[in-house]
């Protein structure tokens, strides 16, 4: 909070005020409340350009949010749905916050691109470990199809594994950069809640930036 405070040791009112402001934006985006962040915008707009930005991306994630749906929720006659395009029921990451289709830092300053070992991913979770994606997914799908790795250019090591209504479908070794890229297909028949998670490996969880490439739900 130092620059709140004058060089006359006086609180710096306006700058309360923009840091008041800002929490409560951010706080918005990390509930996906688009409502609130489209009415805090013009106040952002008009008292901190520089983080308009920002504003923008969060605007974006949370108008692509409101706009989804559920797996559950997905109409009976779409046959396949890229998990990261739907709406979780709950999630958690290890590093930073949730992002999907690329890393959103927590205070919107970027969002970095999906790198898997063949290149820039657009579609996918983010899932610094220990993370866990929660999607409900009404019993109405077959099969989930995914690859998996590291975010290019992290040494962490990491396990990846797929829950089904608390049953594990789906271990895999332990996966480090020196990995090749995994993949997993397995059947969820019946499945109510999926879950995607990834451990830290032997070694904690530095740097262990792990991603679900195009996980894919089909029926």
């Amino acid at each position: 909070f130092t620059d709140t405070i004058t060089g006359e040791l006086k609180p710096d009112l306006e700058a309360l005020r923009n840091t008041s402001l800002w929490h409560r934006t951010r706080t918005a985006f990390l509930n996906r409340d688009l409502a609130s962040l489209r009415q805090v915008a013009p106040d952002i707009e008009a008292n901190l350009p520089g983080r308009a930005d920002a504003l923008r991306r969060f605007l974006d994630v949370c108008t692509a949010w409101d706009a989804s749906t559920s797996p559950a929720q997905t109409p009976a006659d779409k046959r396949l749905l890229i998990l990261s395009d739907s709406r979780w029921q709950r999630a958690a990451v290890g590093w930073t916050i949730p992002s999907a289709n690329g890393i959103m830092h927590p205070d919107g300053e970027s969002i970095e691109p999906l790198q898997s070992t063949q290149g820039t991913c657009a579609k996918g979770l983010y899932a610094h470990a220990p993370s866990c994606y929660a999607y409900a997914l009404g019993a109405g799908w077959e099969r989930l199809r995914s690859r998996f790795g590291l975010q290019s250019g992290h040494a962490g090591s990491v396990v990846f594994v797929i829950r089904g209504d608390g049953r594990e479908l789906f271990r895999s070794a332990e996966t480090t950069t020196a990995s090749p890229e995994g993949r997993a297909d397995i059947d969820v028949k019946g499945v109510e809640l999926l879950e995607l998670v990834v451990e830290p490996g032997n070694d904690g969880n530095s740097s262990d930036w792990g991603i679900w490439f195009e996980p894919t739900l089909s029926r």
